[in-house]
């Protein structure tokens, strides 16, 4: 429950910091068209930023929307550009989601976290 929250459970501003500094370069940004290039350039600014909702998203056990799933757009890999062969889908997601729940799912693998019915990732239906 919300209410239940182990201190431990939320990411340290360092953790986050580092999550943003892995975020691979050169990447397409999600729907909110977020630069990969930026995260690991302003790590130490980023995660200051966002550390608070980092904390909001594990204390509320929900994350925002902007940060589930991510926009498929279709790409063209090659060969026949009328054959759906030589096509591939691509799952463009946020970035700073990714960098958000890194640190957080590191957290609950170490054993910070006590496990319930409703995860991260939930909708809030149980």
């Amino acid at each position: 429950m919300a209410g239940d929250v182990n201190l431990q459970m939320i990411p340290s501003l360092l953790d986050l910091e580092g999550a943003f500094r892995r975020v691979k370069k050169h990447k397409s940004g999600g729907v909110d068209d977020f630069r990969s290039d930026l995260c690991s350039i302003a790590a130490g600014p980023l995660s200051r930023k966002f550390h608070p909702l980092l904390q909001k998203v594990v204390c509320q056990v929900s994350e925002p929307i902007q940060m589930k799933g991510g926009m498929l757009i279709h790409m063209f890999k090659g060969g026949n550009s009328r054959s759906v062969e030589d096509h591939r889908g691509l799952l463009l997601s946020s970035h700073v989601g990714k960098a958000g729940q890194k640190p957080h799912q590191q957290g609950r693998r170490r054993g910070a976290t006590r496990l319930t019915t409703r995860t991260i990732q939930s909708s809030g239906m149980m």
